[in-house]
């Protein structure tokens, strides 16, 4: 079916020239290389898709599936000697050319012999035996996706090329409830709605209360494995989100604010170099529930699912992850607090906030804030000011912010910054 019927409305030239066909060899970014020495970028081939734009299923040269952004096509040369690749459930295999290829016998001792009429009628070509790609769900188990089927004579008859399609990390909400560790994302699921109930995120409502013509606003669970800085699981995280793409603008979000300023790289780095030329203390908050805490000033009206199954109807007084309008909102909040602590908003960087006499400067980056000063006692009477209007998780002097790592000397006079 054309886009075009499927996304009215849609720029669909524009998401046409995006998509990159099914087995396109593409070139990678590799965010997982720690070595500055290593290579930056692999090869692959692309095996799946995702519903993240511009985010594919990659397998790569050592038969790895892993997920790829904004992966880029590899220019073919016509008639060139670069080998075909068959993709297969645990490798990359090189097509075997014809001068390699063994000679096969002209009729299988286990297949029957064919009748005239049958021997005339023209078999299907190797591109019409792939078949389409038929997605398979088991209950209780990762569930894998069929892509297609490939006649190999040299190996099995027939051999079927599969695509990963759950990241460990970051499962669906089907995966989430179904995966071995059901009971631990159940307790965070648990958690986040102990959380919208003890900061007054909701009220709940019948669907009779909410104004006719009202579009209400869609919610989903979303999971993630937070991992601390050796790759070793810090804790099981579920979120409740709102489908903010289905919000109506001007109603329940003004378009102009839908942004948040946040704290630049260099603005990091500089915040770094202050805290060890000056010998002064340094220390990493983690603000709870962040967007959980600024109120909201449109009436958004969303529906949910509840443990049992059951529809529920909410009118947020707060901001939900996932709304237009959530991370403007929290900013906002974030700013009034600062302000409050006597902190001012700089001007070069409008996402940190500094002391009028210097003393005491503090960087944002949504709900993380870094903070310098001369004493840990000028952080402590910070830290017991921004507290009085929202929860901190006291992280102490950084090892790890916005996926950067920071290893320190023992003498804390020096920083090794790793990406």
């Amino acid at each position: 079916m054309p886009i075009e019927i499927l996304l009215p409305g849609s720029h669909a030239e524009c998401l046409r020239s995006n998509l990159r066909p099914f087995g396109q060899k593409v070139k990678c970014s590799d965010y997982e290389v720690t070595n500055k020495l290593s290579a930056r970028g692999y090869e692959g081939r692309i095996v799946g898709y995702t519903n993240t734009f511009q985010t594919y299923w990659v397998i790569d040269p050592s038969g790895k599936t892993r997920l790829a952004k904004n992966p880029q096509p590899v220019q073919s040369v016509p008639d060139s000697d670069d080998e075909t690749l068959i993709l297969t459930n645990d490798k990359m295999l090189p097509k075997e050319s014809e001068d390699t290829m063994p000679e096969l016998p002209t009729q299988d001792l286990d297949t029957p012999s064919l009748t005239p009429s049958e021997e005339s009628e023209p078999g299907p070509s190797e591109e019409q035996r792939i078949e389409p790609s038929v997605p398979k769900r088991k209950k209780g188990k990762d569930w894998t996706s069929v892509v297609g089927t490939r006649d190999q004579p040299t190996r099995e008859s027939k051999k079927r090329v599969l695509a990963i399609g759950i990241d460990p990390d970051h499962p669906t909400d089907e995966q989430a409830r179904n995966s071995p560790q059901a009971a631990k994302w159940a307790k965070a699921r648990e958690k986040e709605r102990d959380q919208l109930m003890k900061y007054g995120v909701f009220t709940k409502i019948k669907k009779s209360d909410i104004p006719e013509s009202t579009k209400i606003v869609d919610t989903k669970w979303v999971y993630v494995i937070k991992r601390k800085a050796d790759g070793t699981i810090d804790k099981y995280k579920a979120r409740k989100v709102g489908r903010g793409f289905t919000q109506e603008a001007g109603i329940s979000y003004d378009t102009d604010k839908t942004y948040a300023q946040i704290m630049r790289p260099e603005t990091l780095k500089i915040l770094l170099v202050i805290a060890l030329y000056r010998k002064w203390a340094i220390c990493q908050w983690d603000i709870i529930a962040a967007y959980l805490q600024a109120l909201l000033h449109h009436d958004v009206y969303v529906s949910d699912i509840n443990e049992q199954g059951e529809i529920e109807y909410w009118k947020l007084n707060k901001a939900l992850y996932g709304l237009k309008q959530a991370g403007y909102e929290w900013f906002k909040t974030l700013q009034e607090i600062l302000h409050f602590t006597g902190l001012e908003q700089c001007i070069r960087d409008e996402g940190s906030y500094a002391s009028t006499d210097g003393q005491l400067i503090i960087g944002s980056h949504v709900d993380d804030l870094l903070g310098i000063a001369p004493t840990e006692a000028d952080l402590d009477k910070a830290e017991k000011s921004v507290e009085k209007s929202v929860e901190l998780d006291k992280r102490g002097r950084p090892s790890l912010i916005l996926g950067i790592e920071l290893s320190w000397n023992k003498e804390n006079t020096e920083v090794i910054l790793t990406q």
